[in-house]
């Protein structure tokens, strides 16, 4: 952000969003989906950089931070990475990434459950670590999903019925 910032001396909402959009956020996003950060220190370090980030564009300085985020038509990165769950979980399950990853989650085969087929079931975990898997993380917010939702039949149908 330093770099762009000595590169263009004000930026409008268009040309910080194409910008942020390559350059910033995939780096604040990178692997989100092996490491999520789980600890409230690293979560709001992440937040930090994006609050920053979005004060560049010098209409905005003044506004609060969700105010900021809503002109800019952006969401807070924890939404981001819970949104990016649900993605790779829908992958992995009906089976887009090419390589089995299934075993990560025990689907709950009980027909008496309401809601989708795919439910999940809640794996054990004795570590705080193990708490904050994909598998875990992603359990009540994917069950949660309406059945429409989880049937979708292309990555982008899932996507755009995700919001």
């Amino acid at each position: 952000m330093y770099l762009l910032q000595k590169a263009f001396q004000s930026l409008s909402k268009e040309s910080f969003l194409t910008l942020y959009k390559s350059y910033v956020r995939p780096q604040l996003e990178y692997a989100s989906v092996v490491w999520c950060p789980f600890l409230q220190k690293d979560i709001e370090l992440l937040e930090r950089a994006q609050r920053r980030a979005t004060k560049t564009v010098a209409s905005l300085h003044n506004l609060p931070y969700f105010q900021r985020l809503q002109e800019l038509a952006l969401c807070t990165l924890s939404e981001r990475r819970s949104r990016n769950d649900l993605v790779w979980t829908f992958k992995i399950l009906k089976g887009y990434l090419g390589v089995d990853l299934s075993p990560l989650f025990n689907i709950n085969n009980d027909e008496r459950l309401r809601g989708h087929s795919l439910k999940l079931r809640h794996n054990q975990y004795k570590s705080k670590i193990r708490e904050n898997f994909l598998s875990n993380r992603v359990f009540t917010a994917w069950n949660a999903l309406p059945a429409n939702t989880i049937n979708s039949h292309s990555i982008n149908t899932f996507k755009a019925k995700l919001h």
